[in-house]
């Protein structure tokens, strides 16, 4: 249809050009575009002295007026399939520019191209030499190498995990130990959408169910009847926001749900770069009747029985988890773990610590460690945390074959690894280390005096090693 009407088009025009004595042969260029032909027909055509053509009589001016519509639609087709094409030319034309200039120049160099007026690309005159990037592309395949040489098997794969130090890895390590008293026993664990849908993999296994934003509280609802045991939902406060607090926990308070729920209260929207949220409090940096607290919000709502708990305290949480769990109250039960998230923690605080060592003030930052001479080699400690900190290393006894764990460089100071050992009742064999930066007067002296008392006491105990 639209050949049709191009052709239809070019005749109109002729003849219009013919009626008005101009050659169309000698026509200039403007009259080829349809507008300009239509225009010209159609003053040809309604001239009252036009002669009659064989194929386009004068017509009635009604008649004039249907031919005028008709090369209206005419042109809208023609307009069309010009539009329909134009994309497909433009290709065409590219194609046909880079067969004219490679990009690739003799001798391996890179003939740069940028885009100008018209949709045309020239050269820019710019060769980058390929070289340096084959030597570093080299360089990276010969380290590989190495490593898998050295190595002599592939590395174990690593399960995607927690940040070192993240809030939310206690909780879990919390309901491992709970799920070993006989009055909890195994739970099913409705999961959420979030940094904590990582305890679903290894070491924790925590999370049967993932439904939806927010739907953690939700979805429990609907399999608690079908379950044997215990029933507890975990939800960020992301989540709690963002659709938990409208669905979830309004229906279980309307509906006299017997649930728990645990909000993990780590101040941001974390797993999406830590954004704020209605109840953040950025480490005291928004102000204060700009947050609206959680624990206002399920009071609003009709929830009674609230419980807030620091989350490196795994033993607290593990008792009031404990106590959600075989209270006679019935109703929705929730606990409010909070404590902030590490990443957004750091990313304050490591600034200021530079910038206050730079002053010359003093700072003090605080390591874990393992003594080796307590460690059974069990590692207990790293299945109940899954801390990425935790290691282990050769055992430096000979008479010991198990390797011992170990606190690495990345360690961040939280407390996890201790407080699980204490919680667990594990070997008493971690110790809290304060670096002390800057020292002053007063720390410089603190310090002679605890070298010499624990010298002596080395001493001594050598003395009957030497003496047998």
């Amino acid at each position: 249809r639209a050949g049709e009407a191009v052709r239809r088009r070019k005749a109109r025009a002729d003849i219009a050009l013919e009626l008005q004595g101009v050659d169309p042969e000698r026509a200039p260029a403007a009259l080829d575009a349809p507008h300009v032909a239509h225009r010209a027909a159609r003053e040809a055509l309604s001239h009252p002295d036009a002669p009659e053509h064989e194929d386009f009589p004068r017509q009635a001016p009604r008649a004039r007026l249907r031919a005028d519509r008709r090369f209206a639609v005419e042109h809208r087709a023609v307009e069309q399939d010009r539009r329909l094409r134009q994309p497909f030319e433009r290709r065409a034309a590219a194609r046909r520019q880079r067969r004219a200039h490679p990009r690739r120049a003799p001798g391996g160099a890179i003939h740069l191209f940028r885009r100008l007026p018209g949709d045309q690309r020239v050269g820019s005159g710019v060769d980058l030499d390929l070289e340096p990037v084959a030597a570093v592309t080299k360089a990276i395949a010969d380290n590989k190498a190495l490593a898998a040489e050295l190595l002599g098997a592939e590395i174990p794969k690593r399960p995607p995990g927690f940040c070192t130090g993240c809030p939310e890895r206690p909780v879990f390590s919390a309901l491992k130990l709970a799920q070993r008293d006989p009055e909890i026993g195994e739970m099913h664990v409705s999961a959420d959408i979030g940094c904590h849908t990582f305890a679903a993999l290894p070491p924790f296994g925590l999370g049967n169910t993932v439904t939806g934003y927010g739907l953690g509280l939700a979805s429990s609802a609907g399999v608690k009847d079908a379950m044997k045991g215990h029933t507890i939902s975990i939800m960020g406060d992301g989540g709690f926001w963002h659709n938990g607090l409208s669905t979830g926990i309004t229906g279980a308070v309307f509906n006299k749900h017997d649930n728990l729920l645990i909000v993990m209260a780590n101040g941001y929207s974390s797993a999406t770069g830590q954004q704020y949220l209605p109840s953040s409090t950025a480490g005291g940096a928004r102000p204060a009747d700009t947050v609206v607290p959680i624990e206002s919000a399920l009071k609003g709502v009709g929830v009674k029985w609230i419980r807030k708990q620091y989350t490196y305290q795994v033993g607290k949480m593990r008792k009031l988890i404990k106590e959600a769990l075989t209270s006679p109250e019935n109703g929705l039960k929730v606990i409010i773990a909070e404590a902030e998230c590490q990443i957004a923690k750091q990313r304050r605080e490591k600034p200021m610590a530079a910038k206050a060592l730079k002053a010359g003030d003093r700072v003090i930052r605080t390591r874990f460690g393992v003594d080796e001479d307590t460690c059974t080699g069990d590692h207990s400690c790293i299945r109940l945390s899954g801390c990425p900190s935790l290691s282990v290393k050769p055992n430096p006894d000979p008479l010991r074959k198990d390797p011992v764990a170990t606190v690495l460089n990345s360690c961040v100071g939280c407390g996890l690894c201790g407080e699980v050992a204490d919680a667990a009742v594990l070997c008493p064999s971690f110790f809290k280390a304060d670096i002390v930066q800057n020292p002053s007067l007063a720390d410089r002296a603190l310090h002679r005096v605890r070298s010499a008392v624990i010298g002596f006491f080395r001493d001594r105990a050598a003395q009957p090693a030497a003496a047998g």
